[in-house]
């Protein structure tokens, strides 16, 4: 017999669900599961059931028939192992149950073992162990209680101890480099629950190492006007310190030096249709400081993997010599183009395993079976806005967001692209240059899809298409690396990734609302059929402002 508490109050046995009777009796069950195991005496059953000045004077009658009632529906045959037993123990009752009969108890022995993994630095034990356990609830603990007005002090702990949980698995992701993929729940986790200094911290530092520098700082701005105004308190130690650490760019809180191992050699295999083949590789120059919201520079050649916004490993890339192909024009060694920061990396498919290129012992290699090349294309980078959605609730937001990425990757496949990812409010495409590398034709199919998204959601003058909507566009050309795993050949999207995504997000960065900027090499080979206008201020040097209509008629 299973009983389940994390939601609303269940209990079956082989034959099927268990029909425990009214409200009363559930309520009895209900809290004697709550300590299971124990002795509950009779008056702090009495208190769990009525309220202090609704306790009728027949109480106790009615609660033994409640339990004489709960015994006749918990009876299972005697070949049942395990079965539960609702006993009467002086001064009250106990129920005598297997724990992992019980999904509360399960929680809490999983609970324990991913925390306590979590203390001794095994992340891959404690996520396993901490997911497993927030995969039990289906809902308020109890529920269907709560609706008829039970408030119990050990509902209120058990909730606590979920959302503990929940921060405990943000910080394994954390740990892990799962900044990306973490990053949406996270944010409507301190959205609901405001006052939770570790989640803030949390989200705060998972947004500085996306390149988010000013949205962490706002988040620090938000919870401490919450704790000054609403309960006279200044934010703690720790999260003062991570807001100065942000504010300095301090090193310490980049990706930790295990995710960016350096890989062995690794032999070409056969161009992926959306495959880029490799550039001449050479030094990357050491970066210089650029006024743009990234966290601090990881050592030159260093690069960070991630498939859809999972991150794998660490890989070292090194980047084409200056004035070689993939270097973006006039961009020298430390300007924005060129400069190596914490970028979205590679990108992939949802369903590549997030341990492909992590050995069991934990250290970053090269997997034996993947296979790295680079062929010339051009990758699009969006960017979605949403300014007016701050009232909004979570999962309102996350609905809008679907809807504008859907939108999104169909005009990147109308025009002949692959949608690489969508992590948040960010979507990468890429464009692969099957031909001759100078005909610019996945340039311009590039740039094509990055008008068509902008004109439909931004329509003309600049009323969005949604009420506080902006759509931010960058569109680079030159090489990518692609990866792909063992067990997917010719099958699924290779991850995609390298210098070029890199350029491409700090061109992204600088980037206006409503505005598509291309780099010097985009425009070069599109100026037959766009117009542009220079843009000093920004590492992408250009801006779209027409393109003449495709005389194929399509994009294929």
């Amino acid at each position: 017999m299973e009983f389940r508490l994390l939601g609303p109050l269940e209990v079956s046995s082989a034959a099927g669900p268990v029909r425990l009777g009214g409200t009363r009796q559930r309520a009895a069950l209900a809290y004697l599961l709550l300590h299971a195991n124990q002795v509950v005496s009779a008056r702090q059953l009495t208190a769990a059931l009525w309220p202090a000045d609704e306790i009728p004077g027949t109480a106790r009658k009615i609660l033994q028939n409640a339990v004489w009632r709960l015994r006749r529906s918990l009876t299972v045959p005697d070949e049942e192992p395990d079965a539960a037993q609702l006993l009467t123990r002086a001064p009250g009752y106990l129920v005598r149950v297997a724990p992992e009969r019980v999904d509360l108890l399960r929680f809490q022995r999983l609970a324990a073992e991913g925390r306590a993994a979590l203390s001794v630095g095994d992340a891959e034990r404690a996520r396993g162990a901490l997911r497993e356990a927030l995969a039990l609830w289906r809902g308020p603990a109890l529920a269907d209680l709560a609706e008829v007005g039970l408030e119990w002090p050990e509902l209120m702990a058990l909730e606590q101890k979920r959302l503990d949980v929940m921060e405990d698995c943000f910080e394994v992701e954390l740990q892990c480099g799962e900044h990306q993929s973490a990053l949406r729940d996270l944010d409507a986790f301190v959205r609901a629950e405001p006052l939770r200094e570790r989640a803030a911290q949390q989200l705060m530092l998972a947004l500085y190492r996306c390149g988010r520098q000013a949205d962490a700082l706002g988040v620090y701005t938000r919870i401490h006007a919450a704790l000054v105004e609403g309960l006279g308190l200044e934010p703690g130690r720790d999260i003062q310190q991570l807001q100065r650490a942000i504010l300095a760019q301090d090193p310490q809180l980049d990706l930790p030096a295990r995710l960016r191992p350096t890989p062995a050699p690794v032999s070409p295999a056969p161009g992926h249709p959306d495959g880029h083949a490799s550039p001449p590789a050479g030094p990357r120059p050491p970066a210089s400081p650029a006024p743009l919201p990234h966290p601090p520079s990881p050592p030159a050649g260093t690069r960070r993997f991630h498939a859809a916004g999972v991150t794998d490993a660490g890989s070292t890339v090194t980047g084409p010599a200056a004035g070689e192909e993939g270097v973006e024009e006039g961009a020298g060694a430390g300007s924005p183009a060129s400069r190596p920061g914490p970028a979205l990396g590679v990108f992939g498919p949802p369903n590549t395993p997030a341990h492909t290129d992590v050995t069991a012992e934990g250290t970053g290699r090269p997997h034996p079976g993947r296979s790295e090349t680079r062929r010339p294309g051009s990758v699009l980078m969006l960017r979605f806005g949403f300014g007016a959605f701050d009232e909004l609730s979570p999962g309102d937001a996350d609905r809008i967001l679907d809807s504008v990425c859907q939108l999104a990757r169909e005009e990147i496949t109308a025009a002949g692209g692959l949608v690489a990812t969508s992590i948040g409010s960010m979507l990468l495409g890429v464009f692969a240059e099957d031909g001759d590398p100078d005909d610019g034709d996945s340039a311009e199919r590039a740039v094509r899809a990055a008008l068509a998204v902008r004109d439909f959601l931004v329509t003309a003058g600049a009323t969005p298409l949604i009420q506080g909507l902006s759509v931010h566009a960058a569109v680079a050309t030159g090489t990518a690396l692609v990866c792909q795993w063992p067990g997917q050949p010719g099958a699924g999207r290779p991850w995609t990734g390298g210098d070029l995504v890199d350029r491409c997000e700090a061109m992204l960065s600088r980037t206006p609302p409503g505005e598509v900027h291309v780099c010097d090499r985009t425009r070069r080979l599109t100026q037959r059929r766009a117009d542009y206008r220079r843009v000093a201020t920004s590492p992408a040097r250009w801006q779209v402002l027409t393109l003449q209509p495709d005389p194929a008629g399509d994009h294929a």
